[in-house]
């Protein structure tokens, strides 16, 4: 099963991706002038996200481009795919505006608590095949954590990010 759906699964995390690079020049989030540069992967190492997920990363893959950083980790057996994504200068309508982008696209969104000043998570699939996002607002930075596997997952990565901004 899980070969089958190879071709589905590395075009739906190609998306996720995506979205969370160009989501400012989408117009989904803006940023304001003179923020702060967004935090690094560093805070988020491939050994914290391993011991979360309970499998061993390479590398982390990182790219920032203007307030945005996105850090993606990748393991292909079993495959196990985590994105943490950092965007600087948001405020809550920005952050309100973003989730109702999830909803809008049929992806139901539940309020959190304990995340931040504001949270939201997000499950998509069912049995073996689950994606599981946090997404949280501490001060002017929104922090995305998404994932595959169970939402503890996701939860307990955020957990230990925003401690640390």
């Amino acid at each position: 099963m899980w070969a089958a759906n190879r071709p589905l699964r590395r075009a739906r995390w190609a998306l996720v991706a995506g979205v969370a690079l160009a989501a400012p020049a989408l117009g989904l989030s803006t940023a304001t002038a003179g923020a702060a540069a967004p935090p690094t992967c560093g805070l988020a190492s491939p050994s914290l996200v391993g011991s979360v997920y309970g499998a061993k990363f390479g590398p982390v893959f990182s790219e920032t481009k203007g307030h945005v950083t996105v850090c993606s980790y990748v393991r292909t057996a079993p495959v196990i795919s985590v994105l943490v994504r950092f965007q600087t200068g948001e405020d809550r309508a920005d952050f309100d505006a973003a989730r109702r982008q999830f909803d809008r696209r049929g992806e139901h969104s539940v309020s959190r608590s304990g995340f931040g000043q504001s949270a939201y998570s997000v499950v998509l699939g069912s049995g073996k095949t689950i994606t599981s996002t946090i997404v949280a607002l501490t001060g002017s930075t929104e922090l995305l954590v998404t994932g595959t596997g169970a939402l503890y997952k996701a939860e307990q990565l955020a957990e230990t990010v925003l401690a640390k901004l």
